[in-house]
């Protein structure tokens, strides 16, 4: 819990600054050249990477399922 806050708080600090933010998770930080590049032991594992910098692109947004498909009203 206390590293998801940290992480937020981080992330609202950047957007603040008018800085780009970004987490990268999941595949992007269990590969091999990652695991070399930190040093990490068989035992340890990388959480998430926190990334910052200027946005030169917006990306455009995913489409949502239409709530409506889900919901319904008595």
């Amino acid at each position: 819990m206390s590293l998801g806050c940290a992480i937020q708080n981080m992330l609202l600090m950047a957007q603040a600054l008018s800085m780009g933010s970004a987490i990268t998770s999941g595949k992007g930080v269990v590969s091999h050249s990652i695991r070399t590049l930190f040093q990490l032991n068989p035992d340890e594992e990388a959480i998430c990477f926190i990334n910052f910098g200027k946005i030169e692109s917006i990306k455009p947004q995913r489409l949502r399922a239409d709530f409506s498909n889900f919901i319904s009203s008595i």
